[in-house]
């Protein structure tokens, strides 16, 4: 009587656990193991019925088995204990042990990864696609809300693209890459310089770059109270950055979202 009532558990629960993926490291072991004993809820009801009629008839070694079941890859197979001494009988010692099985075999590959990715940039020669497709590789094995990689994915932007950048400011890995697709496709820099090396711009435009000349800080500082007016007649917040590219950057935004395209393009041409 037991065996069959406990078949007809591990039935109703297969049922919605066959819908969740085996597992092989594609996400964090806590997110995973969330996921199954959400499946598993789906039966407390009908366990609880069957334990009060036939006692122990499914207890928590056998919700472990079914966390055990869906392991798969370098997963298997799952060890009877963990550590030493410690049987692998329950969920929470199951979850404990993927824990440390997921530190042994994706730290090392994730910090080669974050390695790599701290080497790369956002290059002129890129399109987005690239981009994203070249690093995306990279971010296999990180979590969406790895603050690491976050921070190492702002440094690849050059100055024309992180000063627009910090106006959506991305809470995640997944929103850097949707902001950075809005920004790109809604203008595309014309110069890449970087980490704030205006005197040297990798240029990309059709147009021959200009050497650099010392400005008259007077002059200088006069353009720069101009630049900063001009933004704040178009409602630039008090406590933005003050960085040139920034002001100039949300100028442009401005002037386009109010003239509209083709009245932009129009504005920006030569009188003459």
């Amino acid at each position: 009587m037991a065996a069959t009532s406990r078949q007809h558990i591990y039935q109703a629960i297969g049922n919605v656990s066959s819908q969740i993926p085996n597992y092989i490291g594609q996400e964090p072991p806590d997110d995973y193991c969330n996921k199954i004993q959400q499946a598993i809820s789906f039966a407390d009801t009908m366990i609880a019925n069957t334990n009060i009629a036939n006692a122990n008839t499914f207890t928590d070694a056998h919700k472990a088995d079914i966390y055990k079941s869906k392991m798969a890859g370098k997963y298997i197979p799952v060890p009877a204990q963990h550590p030493v001494g410690t049987n692998i009988d329950i969920p929470d010692r199951f979850r404990a042990w993927l824990r440390h099985k997921y530190h042994e075999l994706t730290v090392g590959t994730r910090q080669a990864s974050l390695t790599k990715l701290t080497q790369e940039k956002f290059l002129p020669i890129d399109t987005l696609e690239t981009y994203k497709e070249r690093i995306r590789l990279l971010l296999l094995q990180t979590p969406n809300n790895n603050a690491d990689a976050l921070a190492i994915l702002w440094n690849h932007l050059p100055d024309e693209l992180f000063s627009r950048m910090e106006s959506t400011v991305p809470a995640d890995i997944d929103a850097f890459f949707t902001n950075l697709k809005n920004i790109w496709l809604k203008r595309q820099p014309s110069t890449f310089t970087y980490n704030g090396n205006r005197n040297s711009p990798i240029i990309i435009s059709n147009s021959s770059p200009t050497s650099y000349q010392p400005h008259d800080l007077k002059n200088e500082k006069r353009a720069m109270d101009h630049l900063e007016s001009i933004a704040m007649r178009l409602e630039y917040s008090d406590n933005a950055s003050r960085n040139p590219d920034a002001l100039e950057n949300f100028i442009e935004d401005e002037l386009y979202a109010r003239l509209g395209h083709a009245n932009y393009n129009l504005r920006k041409e030569p009188f003459g």
